[in-house]
């Protein structure tokens, strides 16, 4: 424990890393302050509600619930004892555009699957899983790829030298932090077209662009514990803040920083309903390109580096209320749907579903759905400014097209919908506070992609644009990282529980994230 007399730490942003920081600090004794621009916590893996439904806004894939994985690892680090949810198997399904069905299994009906559908893809998936725990087992050591203190410099070569004592990892893993994961693949173009469809959504690029090691990591997701969380993704953020506020620490909505400056003894934060805070150490849970824009004192190098938008991806999403009775028994959770052509602007869709027996997220006789496509912010951001006439007919269009390319692999879906809310780019900036609508952190081209997580002493970047990257286990990973680099400044360690989190959920048991006022 640290001392009672620890200076507070404050948090901006209640996304995943956020949290995760804030409450594996809180945990360990250290006084929290996190501020949240937003009602609901979780950022892009909030849940929110609209009109009696409650819709996951971006994230709806949870990974990393088995046993020793990265959630389980932040529950212990947060003091959280069980987590609302079921693990589900397989853990989503892929209909490509020729009508093949590819489900994503984490047993080993996954071996079967792969034999069946794709011979010849075996040597290509012992070597993903293989690689895959490798990177997961050096991730897990919390490592800073981008050391810019001496601290994070011996932290790194430290959980380098135990990583390579404990995992002997082969020298040719040295040539997959650099070549393409597609060097990999069997000469298969369907197997191939399947392959680059799954990198999108975990890696936001394809094989020809993602880097071998990173790939086969991001391809392992179904094989690090997805469930279903009772109150959909957004209770993973609730979880954290109670946690948070358990150990003494404290949330606060509707509080957005506009402004940071630097004093003699650490930070001072200025919110928009004019609050003012001290901090001794800062954690941002903000793209770079957020972050300079509340900093106007920031390094060079950093509004040099964000004076671009950066590269990479928005999504386009549709929020649908569904006539439950429409909707075949056992329809998998997640699934994934190809047409033909470009993958993404809604030739490539993913659709999660609430769960059946999480009756709370909808009114009777619904259930809700998050369907998602990747698409250039851009686009959406030159319309709008243009012809507002044009920006509304294009989310009609998108609409149109998403719902189309569903229904190849579901045609139950559009019998099935009730009504949809569509939004686009603009509304994950507004609502998430992400610059442009940018989403997904950047496509994994090399191991340095990823921005430090130190930007100067005592300022902490966390979220998906620093290592390990996208995804929710990915990100709470970041914020642990974080957690632990504050506390060894402040002679003190993570605090963790010496039982994992508990995953269960009872039956017709769905707990609706609410709102934090």
């Amino acid at each position: 424990m640290t001392s009672p007399h620890a200076p507070r730490i404050v948090v901006i942003g209640a996304g995943i890393a956020g949290l995760a920081a804030g409450a594996a600090l809180a945990h360990a004794g250290v006084p929290v302050t996190v501020l949240e621009a937003h009602i609901y916590p979780g950022g892009c893996a909030a849940t929110f509600r609209y009109q009696g439904h409650w819709y996951d806004a971006g994230a709806t894939l949870v990974a990393g619930l088995a046993p020793r994985g990265p959630l389980q690892l932040l529950g212990r680090a947060a003091g959280i004892e069980a987590w609302p949810a079921r693990l589900c198997d397989p853990t989503m399904v892929v209909h490509l555009e020729d009508g093949m069905v590819v489900p994503r299994y984490a047993d080993e009906r996954r071996w079967e699957t792969y034999c069946t559908l794709f011979p010849g893809s075996l040597p290509f998936w012992s070597w993903q899983e293989k690689t895959a725990r490798l990177l997961w087992d050096f991730a897990l050591r919390l490592p800073e790829l981008r050391p810019r203190s001496f601290g994070s410099f011996r932290d790194l070569v430290a959980a380098g030298a135990q990583w390579f004592v404990a995992a002997r990892p082969s020298p040719a893993i040295v040539l997959d932090l650099w070549r393409p994961l597609a060097r990999h693949l069997p000469d298969d173009p369907v197997f191939r077209r399947f392959i680059d469809a799954q990198l999108l959504i975990a890696a936001q690029g394809l094989a020809a662009e993602i880097f071998a090691l990173y790939g086969a990591a991001a391809l392992d997701l179904p094989n690090t514990g997805v469930a279903e969380l009772a109150g959909g993704t957004g209770t993973i953020a609730r979880l954290l803040v109670e946690a948070i506020q358990r150990h003494g620490g404290s949330v606060h909505f509707r509080q957005e920083v506009d402004a940071i400056e630097r004093t003699r003894t650490g930070w001072r934060l200025r919110t928009r309903q004019g609050s003012v805070l001290e901090s001794s150490h800062l954690v941002a849970n903000l793209t770079p390109w957020g972050l300079a824009r509340l900093w106007p004192e920031a390094p060079h190098w950093l509004r040099s580096r964000t004076a671009r938008p950066p590269r990479g991806w928005g999504a386009f999403m549709l929020y649908l209320s569904l006539d439950s009775s429409a909707i075949p028994p056992g329809t998998p959770i997640h699934q994934q749907i190809l047409a033909s052509g470009q993958l993404g602007e809604g030739r490539s869709v993913f659709l999660s579903l609430s769960p059946e027996w999480d009756s709370r997220r909808a009114p009777a006789g619904r259930r809700v759905a998050t369907m998602s496509t990747h698409t250039r912010y851009e686009h959406w951001w030159q319309l709008a400014h243009a012809d507002r006439a044009a920006y509304e007919a294009e989310v009609a269009r998108y609409t149109e097209r998403m719902v189309e390319t569903a229904a190849r692999a579901l045609p139950w879906l559009p019998g099935a919908i009730r009504a949809v809310l569509p939004s686009t780019p603009l509304a994950f900036q507004r609502f998430a506070r992400r610059p442009w609508g940018w989403v997904g952190g950047f496509p994994q081209r090399h191991p340095f992609v990823g921005w430090p997580t130190e930007i100067v002493p005592g300022l902490y970047l966390v979220g998906d644009s620093v290592f390990p990257g996208q995804s929710i286990p990915a990100t709470a990973l970041a914020g642990l990282r974080v957690a632990r680099r504050i506390l060894r400044a402040l002679g003190a360690e993570l605090l963790l529980a010496p039982q994992e989190p508990r995953v269960q959920a009872p039956v017709g048991e769905g707990e609706p994230v609410m709102a934090h006022h």
